[in-house]
């Protein structure tokens, strides 16, 4: 239950500076809030908190306003005491040494992965207690930082850089929020989608980590995340970036324009008013012919008669000052100070139907000649002769595929249309199907196509192994790894359970420093990743069949079998070694029918003639050899 005096809250609204940029008001609103605890029958105030006022919330100290000060002294708080306790204790060199690691370390660093310390507040919590322990190890204070933070094989103390400690725990907790399927990745999406909008750059702002964003200032956790990257030339790959793509030949970002053109100090300026129009690409204020920027554009209005999808920030009007910095980046675009005509025209478009990123008003259907007047629920359809329309014949509730964007002036006695049709046409791309199970491979992802880049039918074609695997009343799979002096290898190899071999791969099992557990999921990945391919690519039902497969490293089937019956993932695990290749196998047994995972002893003909052993344990064999061990 809630405890009244627990409770309180924050009341937050924003303003914006003339930049054009939201900045959050402190102090407290005149409203009160009063709600009923547990089964009271009487009203009770809430605590209100100025926003400058931080609360303190599972060891960590947050407020609206204030940025990292009101996180930053309790912190340098508890850093003195420490500093406190070490000046007037009698420790040894081994007491030091565990005080630091095993008491200053996890107390200080603890509330590191939500705060936003900056790296000169960290310096000043390591000055004093490095004055602190240094005499206690027998080192002066003034030995050098390359002696202090240096590695005990080359002679250092290991003491811990505090910015490194903050940087990688925030890191580390974003990347157990992204890998958690449920509310925390969610949440993580919707932070990232925020932050690629306010960017409005073509690559994610974790994928391009060294070009500077001054305008991301607004957010703080995920630039610092950020800033902690590119301070070490370090990426990060994300599976959705939320980067809008670029809508026809010879479209750009606005954003990755401006910051190649124009001074970091106006970015901040020249990005408010991209927000505030509601654009990110040429193409979002350019007409549909692509050769010039609309003039509604220049002055500051928002286009009346196109609507942007996807996120719309609130952001207001910026001042004269923003606006004329636009105006000076737009012209760089252009072919003059005082035109509106672009020095590079535009294209085609390379998107059609709801692939586009606007809502444009006007759609022209190139093959039936049809032009279509978007409506609040439906199409008004004009026939198209020439240039000009005829009356509306029809509605349409939707777009026929192939559509693309035109400009039409209907305030002329006959509606016309200004756009050049087959200038801008898209060319609609038609991938025909594979002609064979290698040349289906080479259109996969890369990580699958590694996986199966060394793979063998041991039936005559594609068709009768999946003939087998229809008829057979269970297909057997067995996967094998190894990996000497920290290089994998993985084979695998499939059967009836008659012994009729139907298929066998092997490769390379990558990863820093590989494991035999590491080398091992590979090949059961590798030859689950074949399985799924080969029915995929033959349009066949794979649950209709039977299979089991098997591995002789127990660990990791234990390992596997046990993460199958998770409902979700357990965030700290997804910072594991090989949580990469374990939920990828988890996530690709769901595509089998109640496909079973055992385990089966390796080398077993090192006892017994290969002949007389049960067929798992030769396939074992099998696929111990395709691995190289």
């Amino acid at each position: 239950a809630l405890e009244d005096t627990k409770c309180s809250y924050h009341h937050l609204s924003y303003q914006f500076t003339t930049d054009g940029y939201a900045v959050a008001k402190g102090g407290v609103s005149s409203t009160p809030i009063a709600i009923q605890f547990n089964e009271s029958t009487t009203d009770v105030e809430l605590k209100h908190l100025p926003n400058t006022t931080p609360h303190k919330t599972l060891g960590t100290y947050k407020s609206p306003v204030g940025g990292a000060n009101p996180s930053y002294q309790p912190i340098a708080q508890k850093n003195a005491f420490h500093c406190k306790v070490v000046s007037r204790s009698p420790l040894t060199h081994q007491d030091a040494w565990a005080y630091y690691h095993a008491i200053y370390i996890p107390s200080i660093t603890y509330p590191f992965p939500s705060l936003t310390l900056k790296d000169k507040q960290c310096e000043e919590l390591q000055v004093s207690i490095k004055k602190a322990l240094l005499p206690k190890f027998g080192w002066s204070r003034g030995t050098p930082n390359a002696v202090i933070y240096g590695t005990a094989k080359h002679g250092g103390l290991e003491f811990r850089q505090l910015a490194v400690e903050k940087g990688a725990a925030q890191l580390t907790s974003f990347m157990k929020c992204l890998r958690s399927p449920g509310l925390a990745q969610d949440l993580a999406h919707v932070a990232v989608s925020w932050a690629q909008l306010l960017a409005g750059t073509k690559a994610s702002i974790f994928a391009d980590t060294s070009t500077p964003l001054p305008h991301l200032e607004p957010m703080v956790w995920l630039p610092a995340i950020r800033d902690f990257l590119s301070a070490n030339k370090c990426t990060l790959e994300l599976e959705r970036t939320f980067a809008i793509p670029k809508q026809r030949e010879g479209d750009a970002h606005l954003m990755d324009e401006a910051l190649a053109r124009m001074p970091l100090k106006k970015i901040k300026q020249i990005n408010a008013c991209r927000l505030y129009l509601g654009v990110t690409l040429l193409s979002d204020i350019c007409n549909c012919q692509g050769n010039l920027i609309e003039d509604c554009i220049f002055k500051g209005h928002r286009r009346p008669v196109h609507k942007h999808k996807g996120l719309i920030p609130y952001q207001a009007n910026p001042g004269r000052q923003s606006w004329r910095a636009w105006r000076v980046f737009l012209h760089k675009l252009t072919t003059t100070t005082k035109s509106s005509i672009l020095r590079q025209p535009m294209g085609k478009w390379v998107v059609t139907d709801s692939d586009f990123h606007y809502d444009w008003r006007t759609y022209l259907h190139m093959p039936s000649q049809k032009l279509f007047l978007k409506r609040p629920a439906d199409f008004e359809v004009f026939s198209v002769t020439g240039y000009t329309l005829s009356q509306p014949s029809t509605i349409a509730p939707s777009l026929p595929r192939g559509c693309f964007p035109v400009d039409v002036d209907f305030a002329r006695g006959t509606p016309t249309i200004l756009t050049r049709p087959r200038s801008v046409q898209p060319t609609i791309p038609n991938t025909p199907h594979a002609t064979s199970f290698n040349e289906y491979v080479s259109q996969l992802p890369k990580w699958e196509q590694e996986l199966l880049t060394r793979h063998t039918f041991r039936t005559d074609t594609i068709w009768q192994f999946l003939h087998f695997c229809q008829t057979a009343e269970t297909i057997l799979g067995v996967s094998d790894g190894s990996a000497p002096n920290f290089t994998g290898a993985f084979g695998w190899i499939l059967s009836t359970d008659t012994g009729q071999r139907l298929a066998q791969g092997n490769g390379p099992a990558t990863g820093f420093k590989t494991s035999s557990f590491r080398a091992e999921g590979y090949g059961l990945l590798g030859m689950l990743v074949f399985v799924k391919h080969a029915f995929r690519y033959t349009m066949s039902d794979i649950r209709a069949c039977k299979f089991r497969f098997f591995a002789d490293n127990k660990s990791m089937i234990d390992t596997a079998n046990e993460m199958r019956q998770w409902e979700y993932y357990y965030p700290n695990s997804t910072l594991d070694p090989d949580w990469d290749i374990l939920q990828a196998i988890v996530t690709h047994l769901k595509d089998f029918h109640r496909p079973v995972l055992a385990h089966v002893k390796g080398h077993q003909d090192n006892a017994s003639e290969y002949s007389t052993l049960p067929l798992p344990a030769q396939l074992n064999i099998d696929a111990d050899k395709l691995a190289g061990s």
